[in-house]
């Protein structure tokens, strides 16, 4: 039975990790990199965020780079939290990575490249090198060195690779769950079956896209998500996967008793360079009137957030959240308003007397702690930097003491003016949760 951990427990790690958000590689970052023509451009985004040394030039070590920061965190990570555990959940797929790849060259008689292994995993990769081309597993996790066994057994009696391929992807989602579970971290049980249910959406669509049918679909899809697997099955097979799919966080969001979803993330809203911004614009309106239309049966509000430069490239006012929530033309489509963003966007805070009696549905609030670089400071000189250095250096928020720290007046009068009288949350990073929280509470209870 795992220990029970407190909240309180994770705040040095927490606080370390917001420490590091701004040298790490996030999304945007590796979507730049991508994108980039060449690996020396690719490289700059290293760069940017205090990356060593290295031959930018040279894919292979662009690739060693990448993989070498990857094993400084997780050392870090199991150097400082408390339950070891919780970073093995995360750790478990580049075993079975670093497996498939090695059982397949064993069998194959090749020597599979240092390129293809990852030393990231419970099992460093020259460990799992050693026990795949000695045979002997004895040394690997039980769960693991069991699936190994049959994974090469598997093979050398039928010769098909994609065969192991599916043994060991049972396996690892299964062994990734059962890590969840002895945490006793309901949040990454969770984590993790969702983690399955988009694999499992992954296996389907390329099970029909490849034209295979049901027998295929057996092989293919795992056990232990929050869909069950015959669902799924007869979704792909029937043509409803989307009508499926997008209903499943809704649902449990509505059992959770949620009022409101907010749809945020930048990451899932960025348009990619070269993508028709009018063309992105319609998609991301068919999600989210299919999200509102779904929210609506549950009696649940999808509020859209608008994010700034350069996290996202579209909807990054206020304004541009309510004419998307327009053109939905859905009652259960509203929109957020978080302080930070529409600071950092320049956007007059008046526009929410213009809207918001009709749009708001909730409120994020901090302190828009602007940095001062290279002696510019505010959002709107900081905006027209280069993006790259912008993005390296963050513009950053924190919890909110006093009205003396910063102009929150108009923001305020503003939320009532248009009589907003609903949540108000805070989204930041904190340093001291014991010390800054009842400061944080006083100050919006007086404020608000």
């Amino acid at each position: 039975m795992a220990k029970k951990l407190k909240d309180t427990d994770y705040l040095f790690i927490s606080t370390y990790l917001h420490s590091r958000e701004r040298d790490l590689l996030t999304g945007a970052r590796m979507e730049r990199m991508i994108e980039a023509p060449t690996a020396a451009d690719a490289a700059k985004v290293l760069g940017e965020i205090g990356y060593g040394e290295f031959d930018a030039s040279s894919q292979r070590e662009l690739g060693s780079i990448l993989a070498q920061e990857q094993e400084k965190l997780f050392e870090d990570l199991y150097r400082f939290v408390p339950d070891k555990a919780v970073v093995d959940v995360f750790k478990v797929k580049y075993d079975y990575h670093n497996l498939k790849a090695l059982i397949k060259a064993r069998a194959t008689g090749t020597d599979a490249s240092d390129r293809l292994l990852l030393d990231a995993g419970r099992v460093s990769a020259e460990d799992m090198r050693r026990a795949v081309w000695e045979g002997d597993y004895s040394l690997l996790p039980p769960a693991l060195r069991q699936s190994a066994v049959e994974a090469a057994e598997t093979l050398s009696a039928t010769g098909d690779p994609q065969l192991a391929d599916f043994l060991l992807d049972r396996a690892y989602y299964a062994e990734m769950l059962s890590a969840a579970r002895a945490t006793g971290s309901d949040f990454l049980v969770r984590y993790v079956r969702f983690t399955i249910d988009a694999a499992n959406l992954r296996s389907a669509v390329r099970t029909l896209r490849m034209k295979k049918g049901a027998d295929m679909l057996r092989r293919v899809l795992v056990e232990g998500g929050s869909i069950r697997v015959d669902s799924v099955q007869g979704a792909a097979l029937g043509g409803n996967l989307e009508e499926l799919y997008r209903s499943t966080e809704l649902r449990q969001a509505a059992e959770l008793g949620a009022a409101v979803v907010v749809f945020g993330s930048a990451g899932a809203k960025r348009v990619p360079v070269g993508f028709s911004m009018e063309r992105a614009w319609e998609q991301v309106a068919d999600i989210t009137r299919y999200a509102g239309e779904e929210a609506a049966k549950r009696g649940i509000t999808i509020a859209i957030e608008p994010v700034r430069h350069p996290d996202c490239n579209i909807i990054n006012t206020f304004a541009e959240g309510v004419s998307m929530a327009r053109e939905t033309g859905l009652d259960s489509v509203k929109v957020l308003v978080d302080l930070y963003h529409l600071a950092c966007e320049g956007e007059n805070p008046d526009i929410l007397r213009q809207y918001g009696a009709e749009y708001l549905r909730h409120v994020h609030f901090s302190y828009p702690n602007f940095p001062e670089i290279d002696g510019v400071s505010g959002p709107e000189q900081l905006r027209g930097m280069f993006e790259g250095e912008l993005d390296r250096r963050g513009w950053w928020r924190t919890w909110p003491s006093s009205r003396e720290e910063w102009g929150y007046a108009p923001f305020i009068q503003a939320l009532k003016g248009c009589g907003y009288d609903g949540r108000v949350s805070i989204e930041a990073p904190v340093g001291n949760f014991e010390v800054q929280a009842p400061r944080t509470l006083a100050f919006l209870k007086e404020a608000f």
